[in-house]
């Protein structure tokens, strides 16, 4: 419930590149699939190469995340998968009989198949960039013979290593000869690589095999066979996942077949059968049936009672510690020993029990994916539904949405009601992958029921609202109030009334959303940040304002900027800038935006000179404005000029109209009726460029009568333009 919660209020994704393309793949039988996540629906082409496909981007080339390529695939089909740079494409090389097939499944989803088999016919993807058509990938020549050797010696160091590593397989041999017979020589040299892994086989790879003739064989005396006298052959076999990175020995899942512990539709019968007989001849317990019935206990999800029986009939059990172990994890509670440590990259059932045994998930890359998923579909039903929830959510605080999926998938497959944790699991994999409408569908019917799922839902459910930029529902908020009511001094009482905060801020009642968290001293950032950027005026001026800055509280600096510009248009610059002091920056050191937003609040105050003072050294485009602004106020000349080097003509034009600048205000005003105004403003003394003050004009002095005629004209001209600035 925490992690989930945790998600919904910070809401995370995946902090990466907006521009990484990220690759996820799976098997499935007869092909293997590829899924491209564009940022941006591309414009794709892929085209056939010597060795593969090419997938091309127009554009600008995106960068491909290849991390996860394979972690749920193997190399059998898709042999590399690398950017080719000089190409300006990502070059696939394919190493099977088989054919891509790519497909848009949505906007900015590009899949591409690899399929066992040939391409159908006149398939546009088996064209060269220059639109030659090559023949299917299966019938191209085979490698000469002259590199067989070479290709022996390189798969048997591969194969060692791999050995090494207890994988399954090794690559194939690329030598010519009948498929019974390759078959034959890689199952030989996997035997011998595994017996080199174990130190059984002592094999030397000389220098100079590569530079033997063609058609040459290994020599036999470049592997040498013989019992070593500290290792015995018979107890070395290991299988895939045997030994953990750090060299320990995996645990098998003899020890973890859980399935066969017992049967969840026959209770009844080996609740009897099972847990009786414990004590046999002397009182002393039986080994074989105490250990019968504490895996009984565990295989239904009673822990505490498989704790309870091992410690009340101590005796000596094998596998008490990897018992008490699972009972503990059954129970949703950490295990107190490290049985199942550093197992999650073992291929087989442990690791899904040290997936489960970690209270946080360690890097997906390390955990052996198949594996858990494998352990978890063989686990009985009513575990899936009681582990899947908790195993997926790790999965999702890893950004893992796909493992979380397949755990989902995995319980949804079997018939009948899976329970509102599941349901709640369902909304939260759609809740991380974005789909918040589909994710609040989901959520409803579990919104309010009992139990953890329909507390955790109620919860959801309104940060669902909160981040969709909506109000929550009142019935929603009497739901959570009631649900309040259940909770207080339990575990569920702090985020109950964290996220009641949050939906009584989406309402507006922001005396209610401080209230009920400051009631248990809880942290109210998010709601401070609510109202900075969604409260109403009246709110704000009943919250935000203090009156001295020592009262005023500390919070995150967008938020303190946010409150500061809310309340500078509420005109209320001294308390706007108790948001912005230096004490509440780390080092004392105000940033150019606090800066800037003091600027504006020293303009408030009609102080210029403090304004200017703040902005010192800052050479932003706002600045420079506050910087006009400030001048402006100032009365200076040079308020007009910068505003017009910043394209603000009309700031410009005004403030040439407040200095009273009117031969400025000519050049820059495009309003006849100012340019006539300023034309008469400058009346005689004006010596414009204008060609009726042309000096080459011939003036003819003028009579009394004349000059009483233009003074009578120039009135009423100066009335016309009155009445049209007024009507303006």
């Amino acid at each position: 419930m925490r992690v989930f919660l945790f998600l919904l209020l910070m809401n995370i994704a995946v902090a990466s590149d907006a521009q990484t393309v990220s690759v996820a793949t799976g098997e499935h039988g007869s092909f293997s699939r590829m899924v491209f996540t564009f940022p941006s629906q591309p414009v794709w082409s892929l085209v056939r190469t010597s060795t593969g496909y090419s997938l091309v981007i127009e554009g600008t080339a995106p960068k491909y995340d290849l991390s996860e390529v394979y972690r749920r695939i193997s190399n059998n089909r898709l042999k590399s998968i690398e950017w080719d740079p000089d190409m300006a494409a990502l070059q696939m090389e394919i190493v099977c009989p088989c054919f891509a097939m790519p497909f848009e499944l949505r906007n900015g989803v590009l899949v591409i198949d690899i399929k066992d088999g040939q391409a159908p016919e006149g398939s546009s993807f088996e064209r060269t960039i220059r639109g030659e058509r090559l023949p299917p990938i299966a019938s191209q020549a085979q490698a000469p013979a002259a590199s067989v050797e070479r290709d022996v010696v390189n798969n048997l160091s591969d194969a060692i290593e791999a050995a090494t590593r207890s994988v399954n397989a090794f690559p194939p041999l690329n030598a010519e000869g009948a498929a019974s017979l390759n078959d034959a020589k890689n199952d030989l040299l996997w035997q011998l690589s595994k017996g080199a892994a174990q130190g059984i086989i002592d094999v030397v790879l000389p220098d100079t095999a590569l530079k033997k003739p063609a058609g040459s064989r290994v020599s036999p005396d470049n592997i040498r066979i013989g019992h070593i006298k500290t290792v015995n052959p018979a107890n070395v076999t290991q299988t895939e996942g045997d030994m953990t990175d750090a060299g320990k020995a995996c645990l098998q899942d003899t020890a973890l077949e859980i399935a066969s512990w017992g049967n969840a539709e026959n209770v009844v019968v080996e609740f009897a059968e099972k847990t009786t007989g414990l004590v046999g001849e002397f009182d002393r317990p039986d080994p074989e049936q105490l250990g019968q019935a504490v895996r009984y206990y565990i295989s239904m999800g009673f822990g505490a009672e498989a704790r309870l029986l091992m410690k009340g009939l101590e005796t000596a059990l094998d596998d008490r510690a990897i018992w008490e172990a699972m009972a503990h994890i059954v129970d949703l509670e950490p295990s107190p020993n490290n049985v199942f440590v550093a197992m999650e990259g073992c291929d087989s059932f442990v690791a899904l029990w040290s997936a489960l045994s970690n209270t946080t998930l360690p890097p997906t890359k390390t955990i052996a994916i198949p594996a858990v998923l494998r352990a978890f579909s063989a686990l009985p039903l009513h575990l899936r539904r009681h582990l899947g929830p908790g195993l997926a959510n790790s999965f999702l605080e890893r950004n893992d949405t796909a493992t979380a999926r397949a755990i989902r998938d995995s319980i949804l497959r079997a018939p009948g009601d899976h329970g509102t944790a599941v349901g709640l699991l369902a909304a939260e994999i759609e809740h991380a992958s974005g789909d918040m409408e589909k994710a609040e569908t989901l959520l409803e019917p579990i919104v309010g029921t009992t139990g953890p799922a329909g507390l955790v839902s109620t919860i959801a459910s309104i940060q669902l609202h909160i981040e969709t930029g909506r109000e929550a529902p009142h019935g929603l908020t009497t739901t959570a109030e009631a649900l309040l009511l259940e909770a207080t001094g339990g575990p569920d009482e702090t985020p109950l009334r964290e996220g009641l905060a949050l939906a009584y801020a989406s309402q507006d009642r922001y005396e209610a959303a401080f209230g009920i968290l400051a009631a248990r001293d809880l942290d109210n950032a998010l709601v401070w940040q609510m109202l900075a950027n969604d409260g109403a005026d009246s709110e704000i001026l009943t919250f935000a304002i203090f009156g001295s800055p020592e009262n005023t509280p500390t919070l995150a600096s967008a938020t303190e900027r946010a409150l500061a510009l809310r309340l500078l248009a509420l005109g209320f610059p001294d308390n706007a800038m108790y948001w912005l002091l230096d004490l509440h920056r780390e080092g004392g050191v105000l940033s150019e935006a606090d800066r800037s937003i003091i600027a504006q609040a020293e303009l408030q105050r009609m102080d210029a000179h403090a304004a200017i003072d703040i902005l010192d050294g800052i050479s932003t485009e706002k600045a420079t404005r506050l910087r006009a602004e400030s001048l402006a106020l100032l009365g200076d000349k040079g308020a007009v000029e910068t505003f017009q080097s910043l394209g603000l003509t009309s700031n410009a034009a005004q403030v040439a109209r407040h200095q009273g600048a009117w031969a400025d205000l000519i050049d820059i005003d495009t309003n006849d009726v100012w340019a006539d105004a300023a034309v008469l403003a400058l009346g005689t003394n004006w010596t414009g460029s204008g060609p009726e003050q042309s000096s080459d004009k011939l003036v003819i002095p003028k009579g009394q009568l004349a000059l009483t005629r233009d003074i009578l004209n120039e009135n009423t001209n100066a009335r016309e333009l009155l009445e049209m600035l007024i009507a303006e």
